[in-house]
């Protein structure tokens, strides 16, 4: 269940002091006094001015968020051109590593050659050693 608040007050942007039982009024008969604060002046148009400033700077608050957004959009777009100059560091690092892989397996391949040419030049000197020492004997 809710209770009915009765000591609610009105904020005091809006210039309205409360004050039971008494009236104030700037022509001196009673009538329209309700409207008025202590100090005369009328609460609509305070009201109407508190709207007006309450817009004035709601609308300042959309701009200071369009601001943001801008701002946002550009550290977004920084953050873009930072991840694709570093995508083009990782595919020139790719393509060196590649290069290098290959210059490897290119020295690779001479290695092999070189083995196999030792193996060929033990054989040819096993063949001429065995050759002589067989002239030798018969």
């Amino acid at each position: 269940m809710s209770t009915f608040n009765s000591t609610w007050t009105p904020p005091s942007s809006i210039g309205y002091t409360p004050s039971i039982g008494t009236t104030t009024s700037s022509t001196g008969s009673g009538s329209g006094g309700f409207f008025k604060t202590e100090t005369g002046q009328n609460i609509i148009s305070q009201g109407i001015s508190s709207l007006f400033s309450f817009g004035l700077s709601a609308f300042g608050s959309n701009q200071q968020k369009q601001n943001l957004k801008g701002q946002a959009n550009i550290v977004a777009q920084q953050g873009k051109s930072a991840l694709a100059v570093e995508q083009e560091r990782t595919k020139q690092a790719q393509l060196a590593l590649e290069a290098s892989r290959a210059q490897g397996a290119g020295a690779g391949g001479n290695t092999a050659l070189y083995i196999g040419l030792g193996v060929v030049g033990v054989v040819v000197l096993g063949v001429v050693i065995y050759a002589v020492t067989r002239k030798r004997s018969a």
